[in-house]
């Protein structure tokens, strides 16, 4: 669950980071908080949009979440390998934002399901803005 610190061939050549990265330790906290969050408030989402309080079903909307979810999963998975290992970094910016807006859209549509639940999310998106940040700050730097 604890995701490390990009290390990678990659950053250690850039002479400084960039000026709003955060320390080391606050990258696995991150996403240890973000993971279980996403985990357990789409797990609730989609049940509820499966049956709702008043026995209702929502197919399209609980099609339309886990469609989101998926993408963002796999835009989630593939930013390490595009970013560490092809050292892709204008793709890896592109992978964050895609991972970011997608954040954005299920915190949108949990809090519609549950206001609670999309203020808890609202962490990733944030993270994920952060991360683009500096994502493109480090393209630009090796650029």
């Amino acid at each position: 669950m604890l995701q490390r610190q990009p290390e990678s061939a990659v950053v250690p050549h850039l002479t400084q980071p960039p000026p709003f990265q955060p320390p080391n330790w606050a990258f696995p906290v991150a996403w240890s908080i973000i993971y279980p969050t996403l985990a357990l408030t789409s797990a609730l989402t989609i049940g509820d949009l499966g049956d709702d309080d008043a026995g209702q079903d929502h197919p399209a909307e609980r099609l339309a979440y886990t469609g989101i979810l998926g993408a963002n999963l796999v835009a989630n998975a593939a930013w390490p390998w595009v970013f560490h290992h092809r050292r892709a970094l204008a793709t890896a910016t592109a992978v964050s934002g895609v991972m970011t807006l997608s954040a954005t859209a299920l915190v949108r549509r949990t809090a519609k399901v549950n206001g609670l639940r999309g203020a808890a999310l609202s962490i990733y998106p944030a993270w994920g803005v952060l991360a683009t940040a500096i994502n493109s700050w480090i393209t630009r730097k090796r650029s």
